[in-house]
């Protein structure tokens, strides 16, 4: 069973950003308490965006991964920022923890 990372990067619109950063930042926290398998889950704003949100996710397998996506709160944090993103670009990786192959 090997890890893996998620890497997504939401661009919102501008004048939802005070909403969505929150809400965003409420999931992660909700996620890692909630959903076994979820190691890390970072909500970070580039320093010279004010439209861009990225989040890292570390999941210990698939299948967490899995009932992360299909979980009451997630479907709770999707219908609460409906409409607030422009663009979502998902990124799912093979983890190799500390450079081993």
């Amino acid at each position: 069973m090997s890890k893996l990372s998620v890497v997504v990067e939401f661009q919102v619109r501008p004048e939802d950003m005070a909403r969505f950063y929150p809400l965003l930042c409420g999931h992660a926290a909700t996620s890692l308490a909630e959903d076994q398998g979820c190691e890390r889950f970072d909500v970070m704003r580039p320093m010279k965006s004010d439209d861009r949100v990225l989040i890292y996710e570390i999941w210990a397998s698939h299948a967490a991964l899995g009932v992360h996506a299909d979980s009451a709160h997630t479907a709770q944090y999707r219908a609460a920022s409906e409409g607030m993103v422009q663009n979502r670009k998902l990124t799912i990786c093979a983890l190799s923890e500390g450079g081993k192959a």
